[in-house]
């Protein structure tokens, strides 16, 4: 049955694929269909599992990607550029290279990284959401999209947490020779950090759609999902991600009235979903200590970031090589006092320390100034009024990654795009839009965007 509908699938997106490029319809929203893609990346690098050729995800943001740019070249949308479009130009140039000297842009791990996981894509994503979310319409689509998602994920990690594998979507998660962290809330992902940064940043969204919502029972769905995103995030038993939760969450109560109501409320019913699951599952209750008091993985970041740094002091300039690290982890790994030596063969578990080991100083500066440009400084300034409630949710959503960034490798395909794009979108407000329509308006941008 799974097999039968992934082809259909296939096949679906397949043929409006064509049919779009051929016969490119100005009633098509590209927000809609990006948004579309970026929903589906819940299955990037596990599509594979049901039946899919290539990911969906990348099907449907191509077409988007496409029509934005026949846009573009036909005139009916512009774009000015301006200094971040220069960072971004110029980072991604500098990641490139790297890979390339190094020999990793050419095997499959290294491409998906150089694409996702630092990323291009979501690079792409910053610049072209001015053309791709310009109406309220398709940001409407988006975050509805992204209140839903949370629940499903959400729903998922108690139905994973309480055993009841027969109601699980998709059976893969089931499965516990696939991916990792089984036991643990993972979701689709397969990965529990990544499931669980996911969860805050939809519930950042639900906590963004009550301050936007005014339709009472969307609101209701908007504070039920953002209550199952956080009740998801801690059963991911993930430290850092119970961290970014709290973080975002009092954020968000503190930024918007909307949201600030619902916070009590919210607290009372995630704690008591909590105690539900832990009577389901008493070995919940359990496994959360045991994760809480571990030590292993505290080792594992102390002796990776210790090699990061002597990798990243040993090649100052332009560090080791983008993605190389894992392969060289045992030559920079020693013995430190008070702790035993782990980490071999192991990743980075610091996004900062990561780039300093494989960019170097040059590398590593030009992307902090490129992420400070392009994600941080959009929090700060004005918007229009119907972009506000989205700058302040980027806030949490910047706060969220850093937190978790600087404990565990945040580089996943869907955070990294969350992050790019909700930046995008909040700088949709810094263009004068000259003929708004809902499919995606043609708009000049200030000298000073």
């Amino acid at each position: 049955m799974i097999d039968l509908l992934s082809a259909m699938m296939v096949l679906t997106l397949a043929l409006s694929a064509v049919a779009l490029l051929v016969f490119r319809p100005a009633s098509v929203s590209p927000g809609v269909v990006f948004s579309g893609g970026v929903l589906l990346q819940v299955l990037s690098g596990n599509a594979n599992r049901l039946g899919f050729p290539i990911g969906p995800d990348r099907v449907l943001m191509a077409i988007a990607v496409a029509i934005c740019l026949d846009r573009l070249v036909s005139g009916s949308a512009v774009l000015m550029l301006n200094f971040r479009h220069a960072l971004l130009a110029f980072t991604s140039l500098n990641l490139v290279l790297s890979a390339v000297a190094a020999g990793t842009a050419f095997n499959s791990m290294g491409l998906f990284a150089l694409l996702d996981r630092v990323g291009l894509l979501p690079f792409t994503a910053f610049v072209l959401a001015p053309v791709l979310y310009a109406s309220e319409k398709s940001r409407r689509v988006l975050l509805a999209g992204l209140v839903i998602l949370g629940a499903y994920l959400g729903i998922t990690a108690l139905l994973e947490t309480t055993r009841a594998w027969s109601w699980v979507f998709p059976s893969y998660i089931a499965d516990p020779s696939a991916g990792i962290h089984f036991g643990r809330a993972r979701g689709p992902f397969l990965e529990s950090a990544i499931n669980g940064v996911v969860m805050v940043m939809c519930g950042v969204a639900a906590a963004t759609a009550l301050a936007i919502w005014t339709d009472r029972r969307a609101r209701w769905l908007a504070a039920l999902s953002g209550v199952l995103c956080l009740v998801g995030s801690f059963l991911t038993l993930t430290r850092a991600v119970w961290i970014a939760a709290a973080v975002a969450a009092v954020t968000m109560a503190l930024l918007h009235r909307g949201a600030r109501r619902f916070l009590l409320p919210g607290l009372v019913a995630v704690g008591a979903a909590l105690m539900l699951t832990f009577a389901l599952a008493p070995s919940v209750a359990e496994k959360a200590r045991e994760r809480s008091e571990s030590n292993l993985p505290i080792y594992d970041r102390l002796n990776t970031n210790a090699a990061a740094i002597a990798a990243g002091n040993g090649n100052p300039a332009f560090g080791i090589g983008f993605d190389r690290f894992h392969l060289e982890t045992d030559t920079y790994l020693w013995q430190q006092e008070g702790y035993p030596l782990t980490g071999s063969g192991l990743t980075v578990h610091n996004v900062f320390l990561a780039r300093y080991a494989e960019l170097g100083i040059i590398g590593t500066a030009l992307w902090a100034a490129t992420l400070l440009a392009c994600v941080v400084l959009p929090c700060l300034r004005p918007v229009d009024a119907d972009l506000e409630p989205w700058r302040k949710g980027l806030l949490a959503v910047v706060l969220a990654w850093v937190v978790v960034s600087m404990f565990g490798p945040t580089t996943a395909a869907m955070p990294n795009m969350l992050l790019w794009l909700w930046a995008g979108i909040v700088t949709v407000g810094s263009v004068r839009r000259i003929d708004h329509t809902d499919d995606g308006a043609a708009f000049v941008g200030r000298a000073n965007a």
